[in-house]
């Protein structure tokens, strides 16, 4: 089923480095241009250059301030975090790959040495024999960040006007190999008019697991009972979003009604509300959106999900899932 997709993934060489910093050269290499750039000797010898974000994570570990940091010359930069490699040494995982074209191979990520490798290769072997039959809708597979979602083929009418407005049930799996996003399966309702989704985050049977310790054989057996129960689930959520056609929502203001306060309480806590938003969605609302409480979720899943990078497209649609439960 992900074929295609797996034999993308193997012509980028991956490769995992597990050290004390106390062990690691920290230096630069000079680029064909003649610029310079960070670059770490691992104990096997190899030297990799760093990728910004390994190099936040890096600096992480003794809370270096970024913006301090980069405005040290390389020298310095190397100096400064071979003190602290040496003196607070820490155990790290480096991940690094090695691309066709690149002058060396190059750390994308700087992580605890306790993460469990879990790559995106890994994940759709274990996810391909139980989807036999769905579609796929939403391939975005990058060299780090994953999200897939897969749809039973059956269409279902959520719309109360004579137009049908039709969306699929099925899962959204996702995955980050640079711990940018946990390992996850959501029930998700895929809208066919705007390809938008919107996650179920709460629903009786989902997973969600860190890269620490990650347990593949309890990922295997949430992924079964999460494509066994998608269809009870999926029409839950159907439901939900055909009743929310009937929540009127003519503004996203806190202070104009009880829905909004709801709305903008939710949002708050999922990390979106901010006065530019409810701006934007008022603008959005009863013109390019449907004056309601579905119209607020489209908009959520649709162009302020679709604008933003990977992880904060799946927490946006997820809290667009938790928006549709306010229909309940």
């Amino acid at each position: 089923m992900f074929r295609e997709i797996v034999a993308k993934l193997a012509q980028v060489v991956r490769f995992d480095r597990i050290a004390s910093t106390r062990d690691i050269k920290i230096g630069e290499i000079e680029e064909a241009s003649g610029a310079t750039r960070l670059a770490l000797q691992v104990p096997t010898g190899e030297v990799v250059t760093l990728e910004p974000k390994a190099r936040s994570q890096l600096l992480s570990n003794w809370s270096l301030p970024p913006d301090h940091f980069a405005r040290l010359p390389r020298e310095l930069q190397a100096a400064e975090l071979t003190h602290f490699a040496q003196s607070q040494p820490k155990d790290v995982t480096i991940r690094a790959v090695s691309e066709t074209g690149a002058a060396c191979p190059t750390a994308r990520a700087v992580l605890s040495d306790r993460y469990s490798p879990f790559d995106h290769a890994d994940v759709l072997a274990t996810v391909g024999p139980y989807l036999d039959g769905w579609e796929i809708q939403r391939p975005d597979v990058g060299r780090d960040e994953m999200v897939i979602i897969a749809t039973r083929p059956e269409v279902h009418d959520v719309s109360p006007r004579k137009v049908g407005d039709l969306v699929k049930a099925g899962i959204s799996i996702r995955n980050s190999e640079i711990g940018t996003m946990a390992l996850g399966v959501e029930f998700t309702l895929w809208r066919l008019a705007c390809l938008n989704g919107a996650i179920c985050p709460e629903a009786e049977v989902s997973v969600r697991q860190r890269h620490i310790f990650v347990s593949k054989l309890g990922f295997t057996t949430q992924l079964k009972n999460a494509v066994a129960n998608v269809a009870e689930i999926g029409q839950a959520m159907i439901a939900q979003l055909r009743a929310s056609h009937d929540l009127l929502l003519p503004n996203p203001d806190p202070e104009a009604g009880k829905l909004q306060a709801e709305v903008a309480k939710l949002l708050k806590r999922e990390g979106i509300w901010s006065k530019e938003f409810q701006r934007n969605a008022s603008e959005a609302l009863g013109s390019k959106e449907e004056a309601s409480l579905f119209g607020l979720v489209q908009y959520i899943t649709g162009p302020f999900a679709k604008q933003a990078s990977m992880a904060d497209r799946v927490a946006r649609e997820r809290a667009a899932g938790k928006l549709m439960a306010l229909a309940a």
